[in-house]
């Protein structure tokens, strides 16, 4: 039986709500897991239920030195795994190379597209390195030429369809309905989802002469599920961030991404969606008549034929880098680790 030690990155919810469901795919497989995140990421699992360890690190500084202290640290006391997982955890394939397991590493972008290409080095240990995005989204450094795996923007199918979601939501078929959705609010992001809410709320309403409601979604008013709200939706208002563009992007969602933030990968994406048809993008800073505008123009695009993947389809490349399915020993460790921040 494989046995795999899966880091998911904090920093918001993007990364370790594709995390979670590909940590099921991998243990319908047979595999298995120890789920590893820290800050937003951990506080994500713990709301659901979710087992994982808490690395102990800070969202706003995962990337320093002292977070791969703690990286180690962890790798260390779980020497027995046949493959290590990180999910935009950098210093991983490096830590894995002197520890011994292969190291799957998960991202949506290169270094070298945000101007700084000096960094995709730490790309380089990583067997195998696989993109959660269209191939045609990416020019490949060439320093990585070969190595790279392209998945496509890891979705579910739509549990819902218009009508069963306005039915579930109690709204009538015939309200116009925009939903505001921003994903995690954090210390880093909060200045950016703050101009997203009041861009939607200074642009309401968008049809004077139709009912309608806007519906906010984030901070204290997000809920655990927003997919029925988004499929009953007539148009999504969402902050630029690429696992959101993605989710309504494949459902068919018309949407408005709004780009502006501190983070250049989510521009990087919200660019690219709009080239394919799938987004409408404005900026955090356009006028508020270039926002209603857009709000009452979207329409959906159209996600068929783009190479989707499921989870199922990346814990296969990731089973794929296990040496063989080991024979466990008997661990000196906790099979899991209880859901809540511990050490």
């Amino acid at each position: 039986m494989t046995h795999v030690v899966y880091l998911s990155r904090g920093h918001g919810h993007g990364h370790v709500a594709t995390d979670v469901r590909v940590v099921a795919a991998l243990r319908s497989r047979g595999a298995t897991v120890e789920l590893a995140s820290y800050g937003s990421g951990l506080d994500y699992c713990v709301r659901r239920g979710v087992t994982c360890a808490d690395l102990g690190i800070d969202d706003l500084h995962d990337q320093g030195p002292a977070a791969a202290v703690r990286i180690m640290a962890y790798l260390r006391s779980r020497r027995d795994a046949d493959v290590v997982v990180a999910h935009e955890v950098f210093a991983a394939p490096s830590l894995c190379a002197s520890l011994g397991p292969p190291c799957a590493l998960l991202t949506h972008w290169f270094f070298a597209e945000i101007g700084a290409p000096d960094r995709d080095r730490l790309l380089a240990g990583a067997d195998p390195l696989v993109l959660l995005d269209f191939a045609a989204a990416h020019t490949v450094p060439a320093e990585l030429s070969g190595r790279v795996r392209f998945t496509g923007p890891v979705v579910e199918p739509p549990t819902y369809d218009r009508v069963e979601a306005r039915r579930l939501l109690g709204i009538p078929p015939d309200e116009f309905v925009a939903v505001v959705t921003t994903g995690a609010v954090t210390a880093y992001n909060r200045a950016q989802v703050d101009a997203v809410v009041g861009l939607a709320r200074a642009a309401w309403p968008i049809h004077a002469d139709r009912p309608g409601r806007l519906v906010v979604l984030s901070g204290e008013t997000s809920v655990r599920d927003p997919a029925p709200y988004h499929r009953a939706a007539d148009v999504v208002i969402a902050n630029a961030t690429f696992g959101t563009m993605s989710a309504l992007a494949a459902a068919g969602v018309p949407t408005v991404a709004v780009t502006g933030g501190r983070n250049p990968v989510d521009r990087l994406h919200a660019d690219h969606f709009a080239r394919l048809g799938l987004v409408t993008v404005v900026g955090a800073d356009h006028p508020v008549a270039d926002v209603r505008r857009a709000v009452r123009d979207a329409t959906a695009g159209d996600p068929a034929g783009l190479g989707w993947a499921t989870p199922d389809d990346v814990a296969a490349l990731i089973l794929a880098a296990s040496p063989r399915p080991a024979k466990r020993s008997p661990r000196a460790h906790p099979a899991t680790t209880p859901p809540g921040r511990h050490p």
